[in-house]
């Protein structure tokens, strides 16, 4: 069956297709030699393109693009606007069903000293007929019209053109884009968009493109007038509209081509979705076409970019745009970005979010550099979007997240925030950049994932009954939030046993027991798709970035819960088959402080070690927590099961 029976059967009620399965940006550090990308991407059955940049030390690193219609190893690249498609063996060697292999070639795998990269980012885009598509197709000089079909069942929201084989016309990357119909651009350049007359036209009713001889361009022609025969690529990018096919529903869109207006400040755009990349071209003037993700930050610190056609590497821009539940945010006025009363188009595509298969997928625990001893890091295989670090010799607890970029949060004391450079979070298996192994100081790390695991971002604004969108997919159960851009401030914690209406919380950084804070939590319950805040300074004062963390029961993986202290030894069952990994517990009724237990650091039947989030006590060893295969136990201690006391807790499994 070819990929694509395979994928319509997925979309009319076969397999479930989820980003993940059809894009990804993927880093990594080159070594010279070969290596195998995986990013669980199946571009050898299914069909596509990987896009390739390096991201560091040269001015001169190329974008390459290679497909699978042409082949591994060919490439054909944006910065240049003269010369045909190049082949090399020692670039991309193969495409197999969960990613691509490398050769050595500097430009793809390098790690040759200061003259070129070392570090690469990878967007891999898989055929599917409501995403993505590429194309290869011949023209031939004289013989006008050309007609081509996009092969989407979807709208077309953009397409790329590019000549492989005519050294001096069709040579540029002619754009095509739903909301300039009637004008084309080149990806290949900072030129503004030309009137198309006739000569490169597309009907939306047929999905076809008609390509005629005489556009004034040469470098632009789709039917190049200096040698018989012209062999191109096409790359089509879909436009879903509430149409998607895609997630467990297969209801979801996952990929936007869209129009925004700078106003110069901030500049909420809503596609609908979390977005995890978006690429953005000026309208109205000369500008760069610039690419931005969330692997590499798009984050309240400074948003990465890569400028094509240009060999720049990763340009900091400082605070540009952030990515948002229902799409992507501008927080600055760049004319390249946001100028006021200027037109910018997009193509913005879904963060990734599927739920998890098992706890390794989404939950880790490290010391530094143990694993990782030449970098210096936390080993997570997998992204890490938050990270709780605390040296168990004692000191200041820490919190760190993807959207809050370098920045992080104390847990301790007043909650006191920083920017520490260390706090890089562009690995795709790890974060951190030490300078040395401690295997004292320690690192517990989550993954986004649907009914799991979510982190937002917000900017305060003193409004009552808040509503702030979410993409956890369920009710969240706990929510940790906090200003994290305005010096110190305490965090603020709800728990599904809490009366949101009455706006009960506990604080992180503290020991008090169940209070209450006017409007914490807008006086109005989560649900779904929204949690809420008031005019509280811990949750929506005017004007700082804010965060919260929303944590939830996800059978088998994970349990928010509470239970009653009886002052003798008792099970907590969170459905678990081989217990728990990961244990927080505070008790609610007094000031007793937030306890942490780890299998790293033991649970067993004698002895454990714990360790407090919000002091900076060394750990304790303590014979509180007992291993149990549905859950965890405790003991008859009163910190952990006092009397007719209530404890809540998060337990995540083994």
């Amino acid at each position: 069956m070819s990929g694509w029976k395979k994928l319509a059967g997925a979309s009319a009620g076969g397999d479930v297709v989820n980003v993940e399965d059809v894009f990804s940006t993927y880093v990594y550090s080159g070594n010279n030699s070969t290596q195998t990308i995986t990013n669980g991407v199946d571009l050898a059955n299914e069909g596509g393109m990987v896009w390739i940049k390096g991201r560091n030390n040269s001015d001169n690193s190329d974008h390459l693009f290679f497909d699978t219609e042409r082949g591994a190893t060919k490439w054909i690249r944006t910065n240049a606007t003269s010369g045909t498609e190049i082949t090399n063996t020692s670039t991309l060697t193969g495409f197999n069903s969960d990613g691509f292999d490398l050769g050595s070639y500097v430009y793809v795998n390098g790690n040759a000293g200061s003259s070129f990269p070392d570090k690469f980012v990878s967007w891999a885009f898989r055929k599917h007929p409501n995403f993505f598509n590429v194309k290869t197709f011949t023209t031939t000089y004289n013989v006008d019209p050309f007609t081509l079909t996009t092969g989407l069942d979807a709208d077309l929201g953009m397409a790329w053109f590019r000549s492989l084989d005519n050294s001096t016309q069709g040579t540029k990357w002619t754009c095509w884009h739903r909301e300039r119909q009637g004008y084309y651009t080149n990806i290949g350049s900072t030129t503004s968009w030309t009137n198309s007359d006739t000569d490169f036209a597309f009907n939306t009713s047929t999905q076809q493109f008609t390509f005629g001889y005489t556009m004034a361009d040469a470098g632009s022609r789709l039917i190049a007038g200096n040698q018989e025969y012209t062999n191109y690529v096409g790359y089509f990018f879909a436009h879903n509209n509430n149409d998607g096919v895609f997630g467990p529903n297969r209801d979801e869109d996952i990929i936007k081509c869209g129009l925004y207006y700078g106003n110069q400040g901030t500049n909420e755009i809503n596609v609908g979705f979390r977005v995890g990349y978006v690429l953005i071209k000026h309208v109205n003037a000369n500008s760069p076409w610039l690419a931005y993700d969330l692997i590499r930050g798009m984050d309240t610190v400074g948003s990465l970019k890569l400028l094509p056609p240009y060999g720049n590497r990763d340009a900091n821009e400082g605070d540009t745009i952030q990515s948002t539940a229902n799409g992507f945010r501008l927080i600055s006025n760049s004319y390249d970005t946001n100028a006021l009363g200027n037109d910018y188009c997009y193509m913005a595509i879904r963060a990734g979010n599927k739920a998890p298969e098992t706890s390794s997928d989404v939950f880790a625990i490290d010391t530094l550099g143990s694993n990782n001893a030449s970098r210096y890091k936390w080993t997570s295989n997998f992204s890490v979007d938050f990270g709780i670090q605390k040296d168990t010799a004692g000191g200041t607890g820490y919190i760190t997240h993807r959207a809050n970029g370098y920045r992080f949060k104390q847990t301790t004391g007043s909650g006191t925030n920083g920017t520490d450079t260390r706090q890089v979070k562009d690995d795709m298996k790890s974060y951190y950049d030490g300078s040395g192994v401690d295997t004292s100081f320690y690192s517990w790390m989550w993954k986004r994932a649907r009914g799991y695991f979510d982190e937002q971002g917000y900017i305060g604004n003193s409004q009552n009954a808040r509503a702030i969108p979410h993409n956890l997919g369920v009710t969240p159960e706990l929510i940790i939030c906090s200003d994290i851009s305005s010096g110190s401030k305490d965090y603020a914690v709800w728990h599904k046993d809490f009366d949101a209406t009455q706006d009960q919380l506990v604080y992180l950084n503290y020991t008090n027991g169940l209070t209450t804070s006017s409007n914490v939590w807008g006086s109005t319950t989560p649900t779904a798709t929204n949690f809420y805040v008031g005019a509280n300074s811990m949750t929506n004062p005017n004007g700082p970035y804010m965060f919260a963390f929303l944590f939830a029961t996800y059978s088998g993986i994970s349990k928010v819960g509470s239970y009653e202290g009886t002052g003798s030894s008792q099970t907590i069952d969170c459905g678990f088959s081989n217990g728990a990994k990961f244990i927080l517990i505070k008790n609610i009724d007094g000031t007793d402080d937030w306890h942490m237990f780890d299998t790293s650091r033991g649970i067993s039947s004698g002895n454990d070690y714990k360790l407090d989030l919000n002091n900076t006590s060394a750990q304790g060893y303590n014979n509180w927590i007992q291993p149990a295969s549905s859950g965890f136990g405790v003991t008859s201690n009163s910190e952990v099961n006092d009397n007719g006391k209530t404890f809540i807790f998060y337990a995540v499994a083994t």
